[in-house]
Protein backbone atom coordinates (compact mmCIF):
# COMPACT_ATOMS: atom_id res chain seq x y z
CA UNK A 1 0.00 0.00 0.00
CA UNK A 2 1.71 3.47 -0.87
CA UNK A 3 1.69 5.70 2.05
CA UNK A 4 0.51 9.57 1.17
CA UNK A 5 3.31 12.17 2.53
CA UNK A 6 0.92 14.87 4.61
CA UNK A 7 3.19 17.60 5.66
CA UNK A 8 0.64 19.59 7.64
CA UNK A 9 -0.67 16.32 9.68
CA UNK A 10 3.22 15.63 10.38
CA UNK A 11 3.67 19.43 12.09
CA UNK A 12 0.94 18.86 13.82
CA UNK A 13 2.07 15.89 15.19
CA UNK A 14 5.22 17.41 16.05
CA UNK A 15 3.98 20.70 17.87
CA UNK A 16 1.56 18.01 19.54
CA UNK A 17 4.63 16.04 21.19
CA UNK A 18 6.63 18.84 21.62
CA UNK A 19 3.93 20.30 24.00
CA UNK A 20 3.80 16.87 25.97
CA UNK A 21 7.38 17.03 26.38
CA UNK A 22 7.69 20.95 27.38
CA UNK A 23 4.68 20.07 29.98
CA UNK A 24 6.14 16.92 31.54
CA UNK A 25 9.41 19.16 31.81
CA UNK A 26 8.31 22.22 33.62
CA UNK A 27 5.45 20.20 35.34
CA UNK A 28 6.43 17.01 35.99
CA UNK A 29 4.76 13.79 34.66
CA UNK A 30 1.63 13.01 36.73
CA UNK A 31 2.97 9.09 36.43
CA UNK A 32 6.38 10.38 38.59
CA UNK A 33 6.32 10.31 42.12
CA UNK A 34 9.49 12.33 42.20
CA UNK A 35 7.65 14.81 40.55
CA UNK A 36 5.67 15.39 43.87
CA UNK A 37 6.26 18.94 45.10
CA UNK A 38 7.22 19.86 48.03
CA UNK A 39 5.12 22.80 49.40
CA UNK A 40 6.41 22.79 53.63
CA UNK A 41 8.68 25.00 54.52
CA UNK A 42 10.62 24.68 58.36
CA UNK A 43 13.63 26.79 60.05
CA UNK A 44 17.07 25.02 60.53
CA UNK A 45 18.58 25.99 63.54
CA UNK A 46 22.39 25.54 63.83
CA UNK A 47 22.51 25.23 67.49
CA UNK A 48 25.37 28.11 67.93
CA UNK A 49 23.88 31.02 66.73
CA UNK A 50 20.88 30.76 65.32
CA UNK A 51 17.13 32.18 66.49
CA UNK A 52 14.16 34.22 65.55
CA UNK A 53 13.19 37.06 67.20
CA UNK A 54 9.43 38.01 67.53
CA UNK A 55 7.88 40.86 70.30
CA UNK A 56 7.24 39.83 73.73
CA UNK A 57 4.51 37.84 74.70
CA UNK A 58 2.64 40.93 76.64
CA UNK A 59 2.37 42.05 73.36
CA UNK A 60 1.51 39.32 71.60
CA UNK A 61 -0.62 36.88 74.14
CA UNK A 62 -1.82 40.56 75.87
CA UNK A 63 -3.23 40.77 79.45
CA UNK A 64 -3.58 37.92 81.77
CA UNK A 65 -0.47 36.43 79.48
CA UNK A 66 0.98 35.62 82.77
CA UNK A 67 -1.46 33.22 84.01
CA UNK A 68 -3.40 31.70 80.78
CA UNK A 69 -1.31 30.97 77.42
CA UNK A 70 -0.87 28.15 75.26
CA UNK A 71 1.77 27.32 72.44
CA UNK A 72 1.79 24.42 69.65
CA UNK A 73 4.18 23.69 67.27
CA UNK A 74 6.44 21.05 65.86
CA UNK A 75 10.30 20.22 66.15
CA UNK A 76 12.55 17.98 65.38
CA UNK A 77 15.50 18.27 67.42
CA UNK A 78 19.14 17.15 66.62
CA UNK A 79 21.08 14.83 68.41
CA UNK A 80 23.73 16.72 71.42
CA UNK A 81 21.16 19.53 72.42
CA UNK A 82 22.56 19.89 75.89
CA UNK A 83 21.73 21.87 78.84
CA UNK A 84 24.40 24.21 80.89
CA UNK A 85 22.97 23.89 84.47
CA UNK A 86 21.03 21.60 86.43
CA UNK A 87 17.83 23.69 85.44
CA UNK A 88 15.87 23.58 82.30
CA UNK A 89 15.47 27.01 81.72
CA UNK A 90 19.41 26.43 80.69
CA UNK A 91 18.67 24.18 77.96
CA UNK A 92 18.71 24.80 74.30
CA UNK A 93 15.32 26.96 73.69
CA UNK A 94 12.45 26.24 71.43
CA UNK A 95 10.46 28.84 72.33
CA UNK A 96 11.01 31.07 75.36
CA UNK A 97 11.25 34.79 76.14
CA UNK A 98 14.50 36.66 77.26
CA UNK A 99 15.16 36.79 79.96
CA UNK A 100 13.87 33.22 80.71
CA UNK A 101 10.79 32.82 82.95
CA UNK A 102 8.59 30.12 80.95
CA UNK A 103 8.95 28.00 77.33
CA UNK A 104 10.10 24.82 75.64
CA UNK A 105 13.32 23.78 75.96
CA UNK A 106 15.43 20.78 75.06
CA UNK A 107 18.48 18.82 75.78
CA UNK A 108 20.29 16.48 78.54
CA UNK A 109 19.99 17.99 82.11
CA UNK A 110 23.20 18.49 83.96
CA UNK A 111 21.84 17.82 87.73
CA UNK A 112 23.34 18.28 91.13
CA UNK A 113 23.93 14.85 92.19
CA UNK A 114 22.18 12.49 92.99
CA UNK A 115 19.59 13.05 90.46
CA UNK A 116 20.17 11.41 87.28
CA UNK A 117 20.58 13.31 83.97
CA UNK A 118 17.52 12.89 81.79
CA UNK A 119 17.25 14.17 77.81
CA UNK A 120 13.67 15.17 77.37
CA UNK A 121 12.06 17.87 75.91
CA UNK A 122 11.18 20.25 78.41
CA UNK A 123 7.61 22.12 79.20
CA UNK A 124 8.51 24.20 82.33
CA UNK A 125 7.10 27.70 83.89
CA UNK A 126 8.79 29.57 86.97
CA UNK A 127 6.04 30.80 89.02
CA UNK A 128 9.36 31.64 91.46
CA UNK A 129 10.32 27.89 91.82
CA UNK A 130 10.72 26.45 88.50
CA UNK A 131 8.06 24.20 87.24
CA UNK A 132 9.30 21.25 84.28
CA UNK A 133 7.71 18.68 82.56
CA UNK A 134 10.06 16.58 80.58
CA UNK A 135 8.96 14.35 77.55
CA UNK A 136 10.41 11.67 76.02
CA UNK A 137 11.59 12.40 72.05
CA UNK A 138 13.67 10.82 69.77
CA UNK A 139 15.95 13.18 68.00
CA UNK A 140 15.91 13.45 64.41
CA UNK A 141 12.54 12.58 64.84
CA UNK A 142 9.26 14.99 64.28
CA UNK A 143 7.01 15.66 67.27
CA UNK A 144 4.22 18.21 67.88
CA UNK A 145 4.43 19.98 71.38
CA UNK A 146 1.95 21.83 73.28
CA UNK A 147 2.19 23.96 76.58
CA UNK A 148 -0.93 25.24 78.24
CA UNK A 149 -1.15 27.43 81.21
CA UNK A 150 -4.27 28.40 82.64
CA UNK A 151 -5.33 27.75 85.97
CA UNK A 152 -2.92 27.52 88.06
CA UNK A 153 -2.18 24.67 86.05
CA UNK A 154 1.08 24.04 83.44
CA UNK A 155 0.18 20.82 80.95
CA UNK A 156 2.07 19.30 78.64
CA UNK A 157 1.13 17.68 75.27
CA UNK A 158 3.36 15.57 73.42
CA UNK A 159 1.66 14.33 69.46
CA UNK A 160 -1.93 15.60 71.62
CA UNK A 161 -1.63 13.04 74.09
CA UNK A 162 -1.25 15.04 77.68
CA UNK A 163 2.22 13.78 78.97
CA UNK A 164 1.84 15.92 82.37
CA UNK A 165 0.37 18.35 84.68
CA UNK A 166 1.65 19.67 87.54
CA UNK A 167 0.88 22.73 89.97
CA UNK A 168 2.33 25.91 88.01
CA UNK A 169 1.29 29.78 89.05
CA UNK A 170 1.47 33.05 87.00
CA UNK A 171 4.43 33.10 85.64
CA UNK A 172 7.23 35.55 87.46
CA UNK A 173 8.60 37.67 84.97
CA UNK A 174 9.92 40.97 86.20
CA UNK A 175 12.01 41.89 83.47
CA UNK A 176 9.70 42.25 80.52
CA UNK A 177 11.57 40.99 76.98
CA UNK A 178 11.15 39.77 73.52
CA UNK A 179 9.99 35.97 72.66
CA UNK A 180 12.74 33.68 71.01
CA UNK A 181 12.69 30.75 68.50
CA UNK A 182 16.11 28.45 68.65
CA UNK A 183 17.89 30.88 71.09
CA UNK A 184 18.07 33.45 73.64
CA UNK A 185 19.68 35.97 71.92
CA UNK A 186 23.14 35.13 73.33
CA UNK A 187 22.77 31.74 74.85
CA UNK A 188 20.78 28.55 75.39
CA UNK A 189 21.05 27.96 70.92
CA UNK A 190 18.80 24.86 69.57
CA UNK A 191 20.00 22.74 66.55
CA UNK A 192 16.87 21.13 64.86
CA UNK A 193 13.52 22.29 63.06
CA UNK A 194 10.74 23.98 64.12
CA UNK A 195 7.62 24.48 62.16
CA UNK A 196 3.98 25.40 62.88
CA UNK A 197 4.24 27.77 65.80
CA UNK A 198 1.25 28.85 67.27
CA UNK A 199 0.65 31.45 70.38
CA UNK A 200 -2.83 31.48 71.99
CA UNK A 201 -4.60 33.54 74.82
CA UNK A 202 -6.42 30.48 76.27
CA UNK A 203 -5.71 27.37 77.51
CA UNK A 204 -5.66 24.95 74.78
CA UNK A 205 -7.64 21.73 75.18
CA UNK A 206 -6.61 18.61 74.21
CA UNK A 207 -9.24 18.07 71.66
CA UNK A 208 -8.18 21.47 70.27
CA UNK A 209 -4.84 20.58 70.38
CA UNK A 210 -5.22 17.66 67.64
CA UNK A 211 -7.63 19.37 65.93
CA UNK A 212 -5.18 22.18 64.95
CA UNK A 213 -1.87 19.20 64.70
CA UNK A 214 -2.14 19.61 61.28
CA UNK A 215 -2.60 22.78 60.47
CA UNK A 216 -5.07 25.78 60.95
CA UNK A 217 -7.15 28.32 59.37
CA UNK A 218 -5.63 31.36 61.15
CA UNK A 219 -9.08 32.46 62.28
CA UNK A 220 -8.98 30.61 65.44
CA UNK A 221 -10.89 32.10 68.40
CA UNK A 222 -8.08 32.65 71.22
CA UNK A 223 -5.31 32.89 68.18
CA UNK A 224 -2.87 35.43 68.63
CA UNK A 225 0.03 34.73 66.53
CA UNK A 226 0.65 31.76 63.87
CA UNK A 227 3.66 30.93 62.11
CA UNK A 228 3.31 28.65 59.07
CA UNK A 229 7.31 29.40 57.85
CA UNK A 230 4.94 29.73 54.65
CA UNK A 231 7.85 32.37 53.48
CA UNK A 232 10.39 29.91 52.23
CA UNK A 233 13.11 32.87 51.90
CA UNK A 234 14.09 35.95 52.90
CA UNK A 235 14.91 37.20 57.01
CA UNK A 236 11.24 37.70 57.87
CA UNK A 237 9.13 35.33 59.55
CA UNK A 238 5.40 36.24 58.54
CA UNK A 239 2.56 36.12 61.23
CA UNK A 240 -0.11 34.14 59.19
CA UNK A 241 -2.57 34.63 61.71
CA UNK A 242 -5.81 36.29 60.04
CA UNK A 243 -6.94 38.99 63.04
CA UNK A 244 -4.44 42.13 63.14
CA UNK A 245 -2.03 43.05 64.73
CA UNK A 246 -0.01 41.03 62.97
CA UNK A 247 3.41 40.53 64.79
CA UNK A 248 5.94 39.24 62.12
CA UNK A 249 9.77 37.95 63.26
CA UNK A 250 13.25 38.56 62.34
CA UNK A 251 15.65 36.04 61.44
CA UNK A 252 18.98 36.77 63.11
CA UNK A 253 22.49 35.41 63.45
CA UNK A 254 24.46 36.50 66.48
CA UNK A 255 27.77 36.40 65.13
CA UNK A 256 26.53 39.41 62.65
CA UNK A 257 25.98 42.97 63.97
CA UNK A 258 22.17 44.02 64.79
CA UNK A 259 20.61 46.37 63.25
CA UNK A 260 22.14 46.94 59.69
CA UNK A 261 24.34 46.59 57.85
CA UNK A 262 22.15 43.44 56.96
CA UNK A 263 23.48 40.06 57.41
CA UNK A 264 24.68 37.70 54.81
CA UNK A 265 22.06 35.19 52.74
CA UNK A 266 23.82 32.59 54.53
CA UNK A 267 23.10 33.71 57.96
CA UNK A 268 20.94 32.65 60.83
CA UNK A 269 18.11 30.26 60.41
CA UNK A 270 18.05 28.09 57.10
CA UNK A 271 14.48 27.45 55.11
CA UNK A 272 14.21 23.79 54.48
CA UNK A 273 12.16 21.98 52.65
CA UNK A 274 10.00 19.17 54.09
CA UNK A 275 6.64 17.04 53.54
CA UNK A 276 3.50 18.02 54.72
CA UNK A 277 2.35 16.93 58.24
CA UNK A 278 -0.94 14.26 57.51
CA UNK A 279 -2.51 11.96 60.09
CA UNK A 280 0.13 8.44 60.46
CA UNK A 281 -1.45 4.99 59.26
CA UNK A 282 -3.12 3.06 62.06
CA UNK A 283 -1.06 2.11 64.49
CA UNK A 284 -0.27 -2.46 64.35
CA UNK A 285 -2.28 -3.64 67.48
CA UNK A 286 -0.03 -4.65 70.45
CA UNK A 287 -0.65 -8.39 71.71
CA UNK A 288 0.27 -10.43 74.79
CA UNK A 289 -1.36 -8.48 77.35
CA UNK A 290 -0.85 -9.89 81.22
CA UNK A 291 -2.31 -8.86 84.46
CA UNK A 292 -0.73 -9.96 87.64
CA UNK A 293 -0.91 -8.58 91.64
CA UNK A 294 1.70 -6.88 92.77
CA UNK A 295 1.56 -7.44 96.44
CA UNK A 296 -1.87 -5.65 97.77
CA UNK A 297 -0.79 -2.15 96.17
CA UNK A 298 -2.31 -3.10 92.77
CA UNK A 299 -2.46 -5.12 89.11
CA UNK A 300 0.46 -4.97 86.92
CA UNK A 301 0.03 -4.76 83.18
CA UNK A 302 2.28 -5.81 80.76
CA UNK A 303 1.79 -5.80 76.84
CA UNK A 304 3.85 -6.10 73.74
CA UNK A 305 4.19 -2.52 71.46
CA UNK A 306 4.49 -3.88 67.80
CA UNK A 307 3.86 -0.65 66.13
CA UNK A 308 6.18 2.18 65.61
CA UNK A 309 3.75 5.29 64.86
CA UNK A 310 1.59 4.83 67.94
CA UNK A 311 1.04 8.08 70.15
CA UNK A 312 -0.48 6.25 72.81
CA UNK A 313 -1.76 3.40 74.37
CA UNK A 314 -5.45 3.49 75.38
CA UNK A 315 -6.24 1.15 78.36
CA UNK A 316 -9.58 -0.26 79.27
CA UNK A 317 -11.07 -2.34 82.41
CA UNK A 318 -14.56 -4.01 82.84
CA UNK A 319 -15.19 -5.37 86.71
CA UNK A 320 -16.13 -9.61 87.02
CA UNK A 321 -14.53 -12.45 85.88
CA UNK A 322 -17.08 -12.77 82.57
CA UNK A 323 -17.44 -9.55 82.16
CA UNK A 324 -17.68 -7.40 78.67
CA UNK A 325 -18.14 -3.98 79.72
CA UNK A 326 -15.60 -1.76 79.27
CA UNK A 327 -14.65 1.58 80.06
CA UNK A 328 -11.85 3.75 79.46
CA UNK A 329 -9.40 3.10 82.76
CA UNK A 330 -6.10 5.66 81.68
CA UNK A 331 -4.27 6.82 78.35
CA UNK A 332 -0.46 6.47 78.25
CA UNK A 333 2.31 7.58 76.27
CA UNK A 334 3.62 5.83 72.92
CA UNK A 335 6.52 3.21 73.43
CA UNK A 336 5.13 2.74 77.24
CA UNK A 337 4.67 -1.42 77.89
CA UNK A 338 3.40 -1.23 81.38
CA UNK A 339 1.00 0.19 84.18
CA UNK A 340 -0.11 0.18 87.37
CA UNK A 341 -3.66 0.06 88.33
CA UNK A 342 -3.94 0.89 92.01
CA UNK A 343 -7.76 1.66 92.36
CA UNK A 344 -8.61 -1.66 92.40
CA UNK A 345 -10.58 -3.12 95.21
CA UNK A 346 -9.41 -6.30 97.23
CA UNK A 347 -11.18 -9.71 96.61
CA UNK A 348 -12.65 -8.57 93.27
CA UNK A 349 -11.54 -10.13 89.69
CA UNK A 350 -11.11 -7.46 86.95
CA UNK A 351 -10.38 -7.82 82.84
CA UNK A 352 -8.21 -5.28 80.87
CA UNK A 353 -7.38 -4.89 76.94
CA UNK A 354 -5.47 -2.15 75.57
CA UNK A 355 -5.43 -0.44 71.78
CA UNK A 356 -2.93 1.61 70.41
CA UNK A 357 -3.80 5.18 68.93
CA UNK A 358 -2.88 8.16 67.03
CA UNK A 359 -4.09 10.87 65.11
CA UNK A 360 -5.26 8.58 62.05
CA UNK A 361 -7.56 6.00 64.07
CA UNK A 362 -7.10 3.33 66.62
CA UNK A 363 -5.75 -0.14 66.59
CA UNK A 364 -7.04 -3.62 67.07
CA UNK A 365 -7.52 -4.80 70.77
CA UNK A 366 -5.21 -6.90 72.88
CA UNK A 367 -6.56 -9.88 74.14
CA UNK A 368 -7.99 -9.81 76.98
CA UNK A 369 -6.44 -10.49 80.33
CA UNK A 370 -7.68 -10.79 84.10
CA UNK A 371 -7.18 -11.36 87.57
CA UNK A 372 -7.85 -10.93 91.24
CA UNK A 373 -6.85 -8.28 92.87
CA UNK A 374 -5.56 -9.62 96.96
CA UNK A 375 -6.97 -9.12 99.96
CA UNK A 376 -4.79 -8.25 102.67
CA UNK A 377 -3.87 -10.88 105.50
CA UNK A 378 -3.94 -9.69 109.13
CA UNK A 379 -1.97 -12.09 111.51
CA UNK A 380 -2.74 -11.47 114.93
CA UNK A 381 0.42 -11.04 117.52
CA UNK A 382 0.67 -13.62 120.16
CA UNK A 383 -0.63 -12.66 123.27
CA UNK A 384 2.44 -13.69 126.22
Amino acid sequence: MKVQFNPIRNILIFVFAFIILLATTVLGSPFDPASAQITNWALQFDGTSDMVQLDSEANIIGTGWESTKSVMLWVKPDAGNTCTDPDVASCPSIISAKPHWWGISVGLTDPMPPDVPLDRIWVWNFDTTEDPIGIPYTPGEWVHIALVHQGGFLSAYKNGVLAGRISSGATHQTDPGKLYLGGLFDINFFAGQIDEVSIWNIGLSASDIIAGMYGLNGDEAGLKAYYMMSDGSGRTLTDDSADPPNWPGTLIDKDFPQPPPPQPPEAGPLWVEHDDFVPPPIPVAPSNLTVSPVGFSGLNLFWDDNSSNEFSFEIERCVGASCSSFSPLDVVLDNVTNYLDTSVVPGTTYCYRVRAANTGGASDYTNTACTTALIPVFIPMAVR
